[in-house]
């Protein structure tokens, strides 16, 4: 509603709400009573509380479900989370969620969850360049990106942007906000002609793999 000309033109597959931690079984119960049922996780490599949502399904009567994934963390997993992390208190200020919220939302759904390799994503986080333009030149943005660790995912969006649409906007930021470009190894992880691949390789998903891998330690 913010970032396209019309809502058809970004599709989406489920519904996405982040909460306090503190509120999320009240919420989850809520959503319980409006006919949503709790999904049962498989085995877990963490306790299960540790993980940043909860997954419910609504079974309507045309015969389609309707998806919730019941967020406290924007990044899911446990041991991701301890390189990358962004709850609810790091993106709403004074209850509102501004152009620097959707930035780390758009870098956050790039990066962690996709590594990139849904376009869409990496169009999400062009349309918040675009609309943001120099507002994002300020410490604010830094000193948020620093506390969500958060910078060095943007900049690997940024440079994609610039490989893959030619899009300078990404790039220009970073260097207002003294912010350096992905490193080499980044770059060589993420190429665009990995994330192209209509059929990802054996080596296009290692290389993914890798680069969430260094998500845990920027």
């Amino acid at each position: 509603q913010t970032l396209y000309p019309h809502v058809a033109d970004r599709t989406f597959t489920d519904i996405d709400l982040l909460v306090p931690q503190a509120a999320m079984e009240s919420i989850g119960e809520a959503l319980c009573d409006m006919g949503m049922e709790p999904q049962r996780y498989g085995p877990l490599k963490h306790d299960r509380d540790l993980y940043g949502e909860t997954l419910f399904i609504m079974h309507t009567p045309a015969g389609v479900d309707v998806h919730v994934d019941l967020h406290w963390n924007l990044v899911n997993s446990p041991a991701l989370q301890k390189g990358i992390s962004i709850e609810y208190d790091d993106l709403v200020l004074n209850g509102e969620l501004g152009l620097e919220s959707q930035l780390l939302i758009a870098i956050v759904h790039g990066s962690t969850h996709h590594q990139f390799d849904r376009l869409r994503t990496l169009i999400d986080l062009m349309q918040v360049l675009r609309k943001g333009g120099n507002t994002f030149a300020s410490p604010m943005t830094t000193e948020r990106l620093h506390r969500t660790q958060t910078a060095a995912a943007l900049a690997t969006g940024c440079k994609l942007l610039q490989r893959l649409f030619g899009y300078e906007g990404g790039m220009n930021l970073l260097e207002a906000l003294g912010l350096p470009a992905p490193s080499w190894l980044d770059q060589r992880l993420l190429t665009p002609a990995t994330l192209l691949q209509p059929h990802p390789s054996s080596i296009a998903t290692l290389r993914k793999k890798i680069y969430r891998q260094r998500l845990k330690t920027h």
